[in-house]
């Protein structure tokens, strides 16, 4: 199943379209924050930034989770969509992984 996950989350980010330099042109990705609530819930929260002057229907933004160490362990990917011109768009996604993860960072943006 999981096999099935990430060869479908490649083939979304190869057909993509525009990758991460030009799309940091259009796009702005900040204030990422990564928080473990007292319920057990892993939650990664940031906004996006449309710094173009065309409506974005849809960015994709990659990103890396961290252990305690600092090491990259995983990655995921937030949808998010409708993102005006000169606007901000937040979103919020929960963190499924096995892995102990203390921090995230943002690596990449795909557009169509």
């Amino acid at each position: 199943m999981k096999w099935i996950a990430l060869v479908v989350m490649a083939g979304l980010l190869i057909g993509c379209g525009e990758a991460t330099t030009d799309a940091q042109k259009r796009v702005r990705v900040q204030n990422i924050t990564y928080k473990l609530h007292p319920g057990g819930a892993r939650i990664i929260t940031g906004e996006v930034k449309n710094l173009s002057d065309q409506y974005i229907s849809i960015a994709q933004v990659d990103i890396s989770l961290f252990d305690s160490d600092n090491r990259k362990v995983e990655s995921m990917n937030v949808v998010v969509r409708d993102i005006a011109i000169d606007s901000l768009v937040s979103f919020r996604e929960p963190v499924h992984s096995d892995f102990d993860v203390r921090g995230a960072r943002a690596r990449a943006v795909f557009l169509p």
